[in-house]
């Protein structure tokens, strides 16, 4: 073999393994054999945790519904076994950088943004999108309930894989010469569309789609991950400014455009998105005597729950509300019966696992070898522990109620699978993505 093309695969072997840090120095991932064994606990903890609870709130729910009080601790230990199976075999046998890939980032988003757009697609399809309560969020395949999901599931978790994956792809670009312009004017230019328009482009076709639906929470959710994504990404300084001058006048040039097109559009189409349920809800929160009993009905209910369980709580097994006086209790409205049975020192503890959580996923982030790695760590860290102080929000009627799950305690088929996706590539950051120790 000539020196020459050994060289060339070396170099290739080195552009593979090694990634470039913020000094030009290559990185390379650590190849651990265990994963982060604080994580794993945690999230033991929170899923039998989980499962006592769930079944505690649906048993009467299940029992009056489908005849059997076991029906939604089967169903969820169902999607939990499915889960666990997904994140182990993700963090035990990849490794992080196998992730690494634009095409991966390229078939997610296309696969995601087809999901999204589905939710639109008639009844009677092989797969259509399915209207509740006013809201088409879910699709089903083959018109069988059972395979039926909600695509802004899978945006939130797929926000975070496609945005990570495209930064890396340009920082690699960067290191080996690439994405440069002709003249220092344009380079500014440029660095901005790459850095900003680009990703806030493609994450705003998602926040349409969601609009449209509509689902707002999901959208609260993916605006604040956008933020800190963008933050920890380590744009420059020259790019954010390029960049926000050219966002703010694309969004202006649109907000004209649509004002000029919306009185030619038929009145049906004009009234498509109606927002109505959305102010309702937060004058829920700002004053409860402008709405009817009926609207406050679920917040009250649910702070009688939290209220009555005291330090103690009434006893696992003994709510009162689960009896069909507080809707969605095993859903939505979850930790407000786990603060009746369990008291204080029960809703405290819920706090503790998911903030326990989050420091040990940003400490794995702070960790990271990559860009890569780094946004995975805490993009995921921050999804679900974002999620779950949201929903505990709701409860204790500290924001406006949202219809937000509690991640590994409430019930719900989708969430719980790409929950257990996240905490997959977490775990695997934990195992294989982060700096060898010098």
């Amino acid at each position: 073999m000539k020196k020459n093309e050994i060289n060339t695969r070396m170099r290739e072997k080195i552009d593979r393994e090694h990634y470039l840090d913020e000094n030009g120095n290559p990185v390379t991932y650590s190849r651990q054999k265990r994963m982060n064994g604080g994580l794993i606990i945690i999230l033991f903890i929170m899923i039998c945790y989980g499962m006592v609870m769930l079944f505690s709130a649906s048993m009467t729910e299940g029992f009056a519904t489908q005849g059997n009080p076991m029906h939604f601790i089967q169903k969820q230990g169902l999607f939990t076994i499915v889960g666990i199976v997904i994140a182990i075999s993700i963090a035990a046998f990849v490794p992080i950088r196998i992730f690494d890939n634009i095409a991966f980032v390229s078939i997610l988003y296309i696969g995601t943004t087809f999901l999204l757009v589905a939710t639109f697609i008639p009844t009677n399809s092989f797969l259509c999108g399915v209207s509740l309560n006013g809201a088409r969020r879910w699709i089903r395949f083959l018109g069988i309930e059972q395979l039926q999901f909600q695509p802004t599931e899978a945006a939130k978790v797929a926000l975070i894989f496609c945005f990570a994956g495209y930064t890396s792809w340009v920082k690699k670009k960067r290191d080996k010469g690439g994405l440069v312009a002709k003249t220092h004017n344009r380079q500014v230019w440029y660095e901005g569309l790459v850095d900003i328009i680009v990703p806030a482009m493609a994450i705003g076709l998602w926040v349409v789609l969601i609009i449209l639906q509509p689902h707002i929470s999901c959208l609260v959710i993916m605006a604040i991950l956008t933020f800190f994504l963008f933050i920890t990404a380590k744009i420059p300084a020259r790019s954010w400014v390029s960049g926000c001058a050219m966002l703010i006048a694309i969004l202006l040039v649109l907000v004209l455009v649509l004002i000029m097109v919306m009185p030619l559009l038929p009145e049906k189409v004009q009234n498509y998105v109606d927002f109505n349920y959305v102010l309702n809800r937060i004058a829920i929160f700002n004053d409860p005597t402008s709405v009817n009993k009926d609207d406050m009905f679920q917040t009250t209910q649910s702070l009688n729950a939290i209220g009555s369980g005291g330090v103690f709580g009434v006893g696992i097994g003994n709510s009162i509300q689960k009896w069909g006086y507080l809707p969605m209790q095993y859903n939505d409205y979850i930790f407000s019966i786990i603060a009746e049975e369990l008291g204080i020192i029960g809703a405290g503890s819920v706090l503790l696992l998911f903030s326990i959580y989050l420091i040990i996923g940003v400490k794995i982030a702070s960790k990271a070898a990559t860009i890569y790695s780094s946004l995975i760590a805490f993009g995921y860290s921050i999804l679900i522990s974002l999620q779950a102080f949201l929903n505990i929000g709701v409860a204790t009627k500290a924001i406006p109620p949202t219809g937000i799950t509690l991640p590994f305690f409430s019930y719900g088929g989708t969430s719980t699978i790409f929950f257990f996706f996240a905490v997959g590539l977490l775990l695997c950051v934990s195992k294989s993505g982060v700096r060898i120790k010098k």
